[in-house]
């Protein structure tokens, strides 16, 4: 699974698939960035609203025989979970606004509070 970017981005990397878009890697990161993003969307769209893409591809797909529920019951939950978690994210970052501001103490700080350059507290 971890190395299926990477062979996408190589096959890619000749143009053969989208002219090499999907080829590229970040030069900084080394990693195949436009296939990563590419694979993390379609992989989410399968996720939450699976039987997509094979009504896509004209093949039958039996929603309720296959999950056990309606597809609207399915469709229902996912949204609603996703909300909720968008929701905490959000409030978590509303409570985090102080800690951002305040940011991250210096070495001297650090090293005034008692200790060592490498941040261990002196005796």
């Amino acid at each position: 699974m971890i190395i299926s970017g990477r062979m996408q981005a190589m096959a890619a990397a000749d143009g053969s698939f989208f002219g090499g878009f999907f080829g590229r890697f970040h030069p900084k990161l080394r990693m195949p960035i436009r296939v990563n993003t590419l694979s993390g969307v379609v992989g989410s769209w399968v996720a939450i609203f699976p039987g997509t893409l094979e009504v896509l591809f004209g093949l039958e797909y039996d929603f309720e025989a296959t999950w056990g529920v309606s597809q609207f019951t399915f469709e229902a939950f996912a949204l609603g979970t996703l909300g909720c978690v968008l929701a905490l994210g959000l409030v978590g970052y509303a409570r985090g606004k102080k800690v951002r501001e305040a940011g991250a103490p210096s070495r001297d700080a650090a090293h005034d509070a008692g200790a060592d350059n490498n941040g261990a507290l002196l005796p």
